[in-house]
């Protein structure tokens, strides 16, 4: 009876090693991949955006790497460890949540969902904000109403273009801003048409971007396009830059690396976890984007998808989600800002 104990034992953790081998080498490839054909077409765009996920399994290869004792195992774990830390570890750093210095700018984006009638729900999350500059995308007429008549004393500043459907958009200022006309940000693709103001603030000035990039695996040449005009007209303002939006690609993917050429990613300086802003509760039966696999709706808030990108004379103190949604299937993005 111990011999076919020990029998079976020694097969259970021969299936597990080589469970563990097939694991390292997929995750190999997939590296592989993500390095040379990173977007490439629409099923690895959508790969990359799930780039997360792939690692989920790395603590039990370690695990098995200390059971078995298996050189293999080692390294593989090792390797993926070092790539893990590398693209997240520093978003887990205790050091993030020390008390921000004081902030000369505070900013939020927020998609509200073209179909959100939610109101009430809406203003209460952009009260919570507390933001002095809010970019706003998939603006509704219905709730660019509701914004006129409960926060135009909040924001005294306001550009709304609201459509029905996804393409409104809108920017709400607590300081003067005059509208910009920048030709770099034009054409491409653009959900609803990107908004540029010049705001001064006290005695300094600098350009607010909204934008709300082309959705879907299908759109990946259209957002490395607007990737490069968002870099191009940060590298070329005479002014800083905060642009605040819904990207519509995460931070594997290579619009990001094209962005991140002239801009950086506030919540990658100063925010505290994944940061995931997409997808929430509203399902494509009322306008949302939450997918659903054999009838099931995938977890909320899988990946991060909304950013605030600034140029290098701003440094980010503190970056947060606010929890609720206020009826989107996003989530509100603020971070906040001091001169260098």
């Amino acid at each position: 009876m111990s011999d076919q104990k020990a029998t079976r034992g020694a097969r259970v953790r021969g299936v597990l090693v080589e469970l563990g081998q097939a694991y390292v080498a997929c995750m190999a490839l997939a590296l592989a991949f993500q390095l040379f054909l990173r977007d490439a077409s629409a099923l690895f765009f959508a790969a990359s955006s799930l780039a997360l996920y792939f690692f989920a399994p790395l603590p039990l290869l370690l695990g098995l790497a200390l059971w078995t004792k298996r050189r293999e195992l080692w390294i593989g774990g090792a390797i993926l460890s070092v790539v893990w830390l590398w693209h997240w570890g520093a978003l887990f750093s205790p050091l993030r949540l020390q008390s921000p210095k004081p902030a000369a700018v505070r900013v939020a984006t927020y998609n509200l969902l073209g179909f959100n009638r939610a109101t009430e729900a809406t203003i209460r999350e952009l009260r919570v904000a507390d933001a002095d500059f809010v970019s706003l995308q998939e603006l509704n007429l219905e709730m660019a109403e509701s914004i006129e008549r409960e926060l135009a004393s909040v924001y005294p500043y306001r550009r709304l273009d609201a459509r029905d459907g996804v393409r409104g958009s809108g920017m709400l200022s607590r300081w003067p801003m005059e509208p910009v006309d920048a030709e770099l940000l034009k054409e491409y693709g653009w959900i609803g048409k990107p908004m540029v103001a010049k705001v001064r603030i006290a005695d300094r000035q600098l350009y607010f971007v909204q934008f709300h990039a082309a959705s879907g695996t299908g759109a990946v040449e259209a957002r490395e396009h607007q990737a490069e005009r968002l870099r191009d007209f940060a590298k070329s303002a005479d002014l800083p830059v905060i642009a605040a939006g819904d990207f519509n690609a995460t931070d594997t993917s290579r619009a990001y690396a094209i962005a991140r050429q002239g801009l950086e990613d506030s919540w990658a300086e100063a925010g505290f976890g994944f940061g995931h802003t997409f997808p929430g509760d509203p399902g494509p039966e009322v306008g949302g984007s939450r997918p659903s696999l054999a009838g099931v709706p995938v977890p909320k808030w899988l990946i991060r998808i909304d950013f605030i990108f600034h140029t290098e004379q701003l440094a980010a103190e503190s970056a947060s989600i606010v929890p609720s949604s206020g009826g989107s299937d996003h989530r509100m993005l603020v971070a906040s800002f001091r001169w260098r």
